[in-house]
């Protein structure tokens, strides 16, 4: 999480996307874990709200699975956590290229810039050398 513009998104959203990203890399969760990752937050009591909202989506979601296929505990926590890791890997792959794309966006408006500075410059020396002519 060191990409400043995280700490702009709600605490909320900042906790699950750790929580996510722990999950998916089949790490042990804890409010302290998530905490440390948080250092812009004083408090771990700041945490344990979302913390336990996100902890008690995943035991929703994992029994909700279990109860209508049948599947063993560990069945379900391993599948979770590998749609959880695609989940992720899916956001970071689109992150990726929405930089890629804004890099290139920059790119084409410094040439447009360039492009435009040169324009201006011919149009001026043209001006110039038809009065010199006239």
């Amino acid at each position: 999480m060191a990409d400043n513009t995280e700490h702009t998104l709600p605490t909320r959203d900042r906790v699950f996307a750790i929580c996510d990203d722990l999950f998916r890399r089949n790490q042990k969760l804890s409010v302290r874990l998530v905490h440390s990752m948080m250092p812009d937050i004083i408090s771990t009591s700041t945490i344990h709200k979302p913390y336990k909202e996100w902890m008690d989506q995943l035991q929703a979601r994992q029994e909700s699975m279990l109860d209508k296929l049948g599947f063993s505990d560990a069945f379900v926590q391993s599948f979770m956590r590998e749609v959880t890791r695609f989940g992720v890997e899916a956001e970071e792959r689109y992150k990726t290229m929405a930089l890629n794309a804004n890099e290139q966006r920059d790119t084409a408006i410094e040439d447009l810039e360039r492009t435009e500075e040169k324009y201006f410059k011919q149009s001026a020396l043209l001006e110039q050398q038809a009065k010199e002519i006239g």
